[in-house]
């Protein structure tokens, strides 16, 4: 049952990817991945701006962009939703097996898996148009088997976190250490639904520890692998 319900739900998610494997699209992928309390938004922004500057020269090919919360904006206009729906759906983490169940049988199509079905949809749809940064979403697993693709994941000692996110949103250290691990478990839980089992570290290509990593030394480090993996020019 559980090798049948993982098919399903990757030709449900995946229907572009034809018998030998092969993906639509051949312009490069990343996603960043992170814990919650290491910035990303900034560090993709930086890292889109790093990318175009060193494919100025190559002129025929598009720019580098990034997105992230345009990706539930995108999806609540798909389904005829309020964002907020969507952020609600994806932060759910009850019914998460027997919503899964249902699907399979065809006779029930819960919004909360149609919702984040449609999720991993945009994201596809975005991946495929190649040359961007995805940030968060479970990004990672949903366009895991894009040949072209780097997955990054932000990681940082949970006392560092807990002492930025109490300096980030004004609260006690007793609160920001509840709100991430709160973040955190629902953040597994929708990589879990993507991938069918708890995910680990291996979903991952690259792994920085942002307490002891600069966002310059991650954006150099990034650029140096892509053009190492002959997706970036200079390479």
């Amino acid at each position: 049952m559980k090798n049948s319900l993982l098919d399903y739900m990757e030709k449900r998610l995946h229907p572009e990817i034809n018998q030998t494997g092969s993906t639509v699209g051949s312009l490069p992928v990343i996603t960043l991945s992170r814990q919650y309390g290491c910035p990303a938004k900034k560090l993709a922004a930086n890292l889109t701006l790093a990318l175009n500057k060193v494919q100025i020269v190559h002129e025929n090919k598009p720019k580098w962009n990034w997105i992230g919360k345009e990706i539930l904006e995108e999806s609540a206009k798909s389904l005829k939703i309020e964002a907020k729906e969507v952020r609600e759906a994806v932060a759910n983490e009850s019914s998460l097996i027997n919503d899964l169940l249902q699907s399979f049988t065809h006779k029930y199509y819960p919004t909360e898996v149609k919702i984040k079905k449609t999720i991993a949809e945009v994201i596809r749809l975005n991946a495929e148009k190649g040359n961007i940064v995805i940030v968060g979403r479970a990004a990672a697993a949903i366009c895991r088997d894009i040949p072209n693709s780097l997955h990054i994941r932000l990681v940082a000692p949970k006392d560092w976190r807990i002492h930025h996110v109490a300096k980030e949103y004004n609260l006690t250290l007793e609160e920001a250490s509840k709100r991430i691990a709160d973040i955190d478990h629902k953040r597994d839980l929708l990589l879990q639904f993507y991938i069918g089992k708890k995910a680990d570290e291996t979903l991952f290509d690259v792994i920085f520890n942002y307490m002891t990593t600069s966002e310059e030394e991650i954006i150099q480090a990034v650029i140096k692998v892509l053009q190492v993996r002959k997706m970036l020019p200079g390479s």
